[in-house]
């Protein structure tokens, strides 16, 4: 009995209720968010309209941070890169660019916010590398290489956490014959597997 009760109290303990709460809306907001699209197709051109801007987006960024005058002399890009990078400007600067482009596809949630913010981190420590590295090497460092290297690594990784691997867990798909959402392992050709049963 007494063991009943102490689970009793765990159980029903308002502390803990509250903190188990508080959990399932964490879990909740980081949960990746489910997008509707009429078709595959659809998805598609929605994603190549969100490169084209991510890459407008990165150009801009770059050409409001760094001096024109830099990306044409030897070891003048790479100091200011390094200086730059070093300050959380670089961060919170490219994030507002990048995440401002994503946000359009994806939606504002808590999920994008931490994606959005690991790549960050981690083109800073790449574009820093470079720099050092590169200190000298004016064909690694011109402006266009650099905002290549920025959108690259995007692409890739949207590419790995989305568009490629996980399509199922981010998309889904209206069925042109019954009209309900079906994820992408379960409709093909814009039909979903209960139509084409049918």
């Amino acid at each position: 009995m007494e063991t009943l009760a102490v689970c009793a109290k765990v159980l029903y303990d308002n502390d803990m209720l509250d903190k188990q709460a508080e959990l399932d809306r964490y879990k909740k907001d980081m949960m990746p968010p489910i997008l509707y699209f009429n078709s595959e197709e659809d998805m598609y051109t929605k994603k190549d309209e969100l490169l084209i801007n991510l890459e407008k987006s990165i150009v801009d960024w770059f050409n409001n941070h760094f001096s024109w005058s830099l990306t044409y002399s030897y070891g003048g890009l790479s100091s200011e890169l390094m200086d730059y990078s070093n300050t959380t400007y670089f961060q919170s600067d490219l994030y507002n660019n990048v995440f401002n482009v994503l946000q359009e596809f994806f939606g504002d949630t808590n999920w994008l916010s931490n994606v959005v913010n690991m790549m960050c981190i981690g083109l800073q420590a790449t574009l820093t590398s470079i720099a050092r590295v590169c200190a000298r090497e004016y064909d690694v460092l011109h402006r266009n290489n650099i905002c290549r290297i920025i959108e690259a690594s995007i692409k890739e990784q949207l590419d790995s956490l989305v568009f490629n691997d996980h399509q199922d867990q981010f998309f889904r798909y209206r069925c042109h014959t019954c009209l309900k959402y079906a994820s992408w392992r379960n409709i093909t050709n814009n039909i979903c597997i209960e139509c084409n049963q049918k």
